[in-house]
This record gives structure tokens, C-alpha cells and sequence, in this order.
């Protein structure tokens, strides 16, 4: 009885053990350099906005524009954008 249990146990390792296979690495077809975040460029383009679009608390004037200019900064990136109502 013993035999038969530790000859199953081992045969359900082996099935498990030849299921398991590497997986293949995606290629990257981008560069991987333009993923990298700047910090500078960050504090660049934050400074930008707060100086640009002062007072934008929300109901204010200047709140709409600072939401265009985000959404087109974002359209820059490739990114689709859409105000929600």
C-alpha cells in the first residue's frame, strides 16, 4: 500500500514538473530610455502650471483653462483625454 502511494505521489510530481516551462521575455519593441522619469522635467512642467494658472480652485475662471492645458499636455503624450460633465 505504502509502494502504490509513494509511486502515485511520484508520478504526480514528474506530470507537474514536465507541465512547467520557461516563459518566454517579451522583445521590447520601444525605447526603453524615453520611459525613464526626470524628475527635473517634472518640477519643470509643475512649475509651468502653477505659475501659468494661478487661482484655479474649483468654480473659478481660471480652473477650465488650467483643465485645457492638462488635457492637451496629455493629448501631447499620446494619451486621450475627455472633460466629464
Amino acid at each position: 500500500m505504502r509502494k502504490k502511494r509513494n509511486f502515485l505521489l511520484i508520478s504526480v510530481l514528474v506530470a507537474m514538473l514536465a507541465a512547467c516551462t520557461a516563459v518566454p521575455q517579451p522583445e521590447a519593441n520601444y525605447d526603453t530610455a524615453a520611459l525613464r522619469f526626470s524628475g527635473d522635467q517634472a518640477f519643470a512642467t509643475e512649475s509651468r502650471f502653477v505659475t501659468s494658472f494661478p487661482s484655479r480652485h474649483s468654480g473659478q475662471p481660471n480652473n477650465r483653462a488650467a483643465a485645457t492645458w492638462l488635457k492637451g499636455e496629455f493629448e501631447v503624450l499620446g494619451l486621450t483625454c475627455e472633460f466629464s460633465s
